[in-house]
């Protein structure tokens, strides 16, 4: 479950079926606020996604991406490619999958690994 799941239902807990909360004050839901905002920011570092600003993949390979325009998260691949234009290779960076296509440095803001195939459990 996410923090932000978590806290909200510490807070439902805490004050759902009593009255002598029928007056919260305004400290109390600022105090709230600030929580949620701390544990949206965790969430986010925890949900694998690494910004380009910080880092960059070690190994050559598939990722997805998010980009700053356009189209939100993609996959694309990362290091050198294979493909060549008019006889030259393309290059190394992010590139497309599809086609030959290199992707300018400042068009990804983020990027992850791929996650894991799903397996299903036998019960």
């Amino acid at each position: 479950m996410s923090h932000i799941k978590d806290r909200l239902k510490r807070y439902k807990d805490k004050y759902s079926g009593s009255y002598k909360y029928a007056g919260v004050y305004v400290k109390v839901i600022q105090d709230m606020i600030e929580q949620l905002l701390a544990d949206l920011e965790q969430d986010e570092k925890e949900n694998g996604w690494i910004p380009v600003s910080e880092r960059l993949p070690e190994e050559d390979g598939r990722y997805l991406v998010t980009f700053k325009y356009g189209i939100k998260v993609y996959m694309v691949g990362y290091g050198s490619c294979k493909r060549t234009v008019l006889g030259y290779p393309i290059g190394h960076g992010w590139y497309s999958l599809e086609e030959a296509q290199y992707y300018a440095e400042d068009s990804i803001i983020a990027w992850m690994p791929l996650p894991e195939p799903y397996k299903e459990i036998e019960i």
